[in-house]
């Protein structure tokens, strides 16, 4: 459940996993034709109806307030719907707190959490595999953190169990259960479990690696980034992800690209974008008289070289404007040239290379 006070409506969504990310269905459950109807908060309440919080107001945006006195509270119901009951709920046994943990009521939810961990219900963990899989998760993480703070000997048999399941959703959850448990990098013995992932689970090792040793990460990286399909951009950036931000570990992680990745295809330069290895970079130049490569593969390949930060990407950028490349290629060599001459290559500014290539544009 989401509030937009802008366009004015009260929307759900319903989220699909699509390869290592989401998509979404919206779906508008209230708007109105009132310009003041602005909906800034929503909420379900503990017998199942949404409440929404109406700002109402002549303005919305930079926290203006033009009528700081008025403001409306809807309660949604089913067509046909009376009175408010709350349904009880049993929270003196580990199955009714449990039950409560898949309620869509928060605060309710938090009766659950709350009982699950009273000394009353020692010994008693919640049900790991409820009827609905959200229930389900919220009690896998409640058992996994018991299992952490008690230092029970049998805690990856959980985890275990859900990155053994089909489902791709419990494949993820299992990794993230396994990286709450386990202290700094994977457990040798279930790198087993993972070779058969789909690329949700994928993606929470992926953030799960940026924690680990260069050396380890290495392995992984590589190894999955060979599965990359093409098309998954969420993808691609947990292999980012995985890589760090420090300059040493990214180079320690991506020195073997290049021999991983010997053949150039629109995949590896996806990932040669997105990722930056250094290894790559000498044989870019050379790609680009390849003649079994596109004017677009070529095109792609001159983004790439002005993305960089080589010294040498701009003589290869002015190498390209005087070779006999494609127009479509020198044209993408042109815009990288002109982007980026009054910033990191200034220095070509009143070079002799740099005045032959505008003499040859210009004849």
């Amino acid at each position: 459940l989401h509030c937009d006070a802008g366009p004015r409506e009260v929307r759900w969504f319903f989220r699909k996993p699509k390869g290592a990310g989401y998509e979404l269905d919206k779906e508008v459950l209230l708007t109105s034709s009132d310009n003041w109807f602005r909906p800034s908060d929503v909420c379900v309440a503990p017998d199942g109806s949404i409440i929404v919080a109406d700002w109402y107001d002549r303005g919305v945006g930079g926290h203006g307030m033009g009528d700081p006195t008025d403001g409306r509270i809807y309660r949604i119901t089913p067509k046909g719907h009376s009175g408010y009951t709350v349904s009880e709920t049993e929270l003196g046994t580990a199955g009714g707190a449990t039950a409560a943990l898949g309620n869509p009521c928060q605060a309710t939810r938090a009766l659950g959490i709350a009982a699950l961990a009273d000394p009353q219900l020692s010994g008693k963990l919640p049900a790991p595999h409820a009827s609905d899989l959200e229930t389900s998760a919220r009690a896998a993480w409640l058992i996994t953190q018991r299992i952490k703070d008690e230092k029970l000997d049998w805690g990856g048999l959980l985890p275990l169990d859900y990155c053994k399941s089909s489902d791709p959703r419990k494949q993820a959850m299992g990794v993230r259960l396994c990286r709450t448990l386990a202290a700094g990098e994977v457990p040798p013995g279930l790198i087993n479990e993972f070779a058969a992932f789909g690329p949700a689970a994928d993606r929470e090792l992926l953030l799960w690696a940026r924690e680990w040793k260069p050396e380890a990460a290495a392995k992984l990286v590589a190894d999955l980034a060979k599965k990359y399909d093409g098309q998954d951009h969420f993808y691609r950036a947990a292999l980012n992800i995985a890589c760090g931000t420090d300059p040493a570990r990214r180079d320690a992680i991506l020195s073997d690209f290049d021999k991983h990745f010997p053949e150039w295809n629109d995949k590896v330069a996806d990932l040669v974008w997105e990722l930056r290895p250094k290894s790559v970079l000498p044989r870019l130049g050379k790609l680009l008289g390849d003649a079994k490569l596109t004017a677009a593969q070529k095109g792609r390949i001159v983004d790439i070289i002005g993305a960089s930060d080589d010294p040498s990407a701009a003589q290869t950028v002015l190498a390209v404007l005087l070779s006999d490349a494609d127009a479509a290629v020198k044209g993408r060599a042109l815009d990288q040239l002109r982007l980026f001459i009054p910033t990191k290559w200034k220095s070509l500014q009143g070079t002799d290379g740099l005045s032959e290539v505008v003499g040859t544009l210009l004849k």
